[in-house]
């Protein structure tokens, strides 16, 4: 009964936008910004809204060699993964007409999102997604992850320079916890000719690579924190949380389990976010 009520939540994605709408929250603690619960609720529901898309529209091109636990259930639950969609739709749409203000600066990472998973780019006789071009697929969602949980939250209530460093350091932190669901999904991507990082470097480089930007983050932190005079307790909080990422990055492997992804990886975005705001509550 627990592991179909755990299968539930992480294939349906249910789960997955809650790490994302943590970064939100991080995001406005960490600046002193009011909480907006209608931004927040944005944020889950479109993030919803487009990894559901993205996998009902994807099913159509898998290939039975690739049916994996988490594919087999989606085709199983087609159904429910379509009203999903719809009601993430709906939500989304409502909890926007709440931040206006915001959605003409929405407008750019929506056509990038749109381009991620819709086929616009001809070649020859076939249309390509973005995340068709090689090894893109996982800063296409970094950028985008970063765009909404850290430039949106921030507009008119920080610095330009500021919300660009801590942007460029969000883009690190998530392209670095990024790389290893490329690893996850080694033999998938390689049979739908997706060159991602770990086709092109290897697992093990790949995961160096990994670490290294989650510390690259850290640096940007400390540049930050000089910069424009934030709380040390911030940055201590990012460097425990950078330890445990990097060693969750280390033990991740194409053989690591669904849960090991989903709750290990993804709540690196929780793990960090109640650091931050055990740090600054203390």
């Amino acid at each position: 009964m627990l592991k179909r009520i755990l299968n539930f939540l992480i294939f349906s994605n249910i789960y997955v936008a809650i790490p994302v709408s943590f970064l939100v929250f991080q995001s406005t603690q960490i600046n002193n910004v009011p909480f907006n619960f209608a931004l927040l609720l944005f944020v889950y529901s479109s993030t919803l809204l487009v990894y559901n898309y993205h996998r009902t529209q994807g099913l159509n091109n898998i290939l039975k060699s690739d049916l994996s636990l988490r594919i087999l259930w989606a085709i199983d639950n087609i159904r429910l993964l379509k009203t999903l969609v719809v009601l993430s739709f709906i939500v989304s749409l409502a909890s926007a007409i709440f931040i206006a203000g915001k959605m003409v600066y929405l407008i750019p990472i929506g056509l990038l999102t749109l381009g991620y998973v819709v086929p616009f780019i001809k070649v020859g006789k076939r249309f390509f997604r973005l995340r068709d071009i090689p090894g893109i697929k996982a800063t296409l969602i970094a950028i985008s992850v970063s765009y909404v949980t850290c430039v949106i939250p921030l507009i008119g209530q920080s610095e330009p320079g500021q919300i660009g460093l801590q942007f460029i350091e969000r883009v690190f932190f998530i392209l670095a916890i990024t790389i290893p669901f490329d690893i996850r999904d080694l033999k998938f991507d390689g049979h739908s000719n997706l060159k991602t990082l770990p086709i092109i470097l290897g697992v093990k480089k790949s995961k160096i690579v990994a670490v290294v930007l989650v510390w690259f983050s850290i640096g940007l932190s400390c540049l930050i924190d000089v910069q424009y005079s934030n709380e040390l307790v911030v940055l201590y909080a990012k460097i425990a949380s950078a330890f445990i990422t990097s060693a969750i990055i280390l033990k991740s492997n194409e053989n690591s389990s669904e849960y090991y992804y989903s709750f290990l990886v993804e709540g690196t975005m929780i793990i960090q976010t109640l650091l931050i705001v055990a740090a600054l509550t203390l």
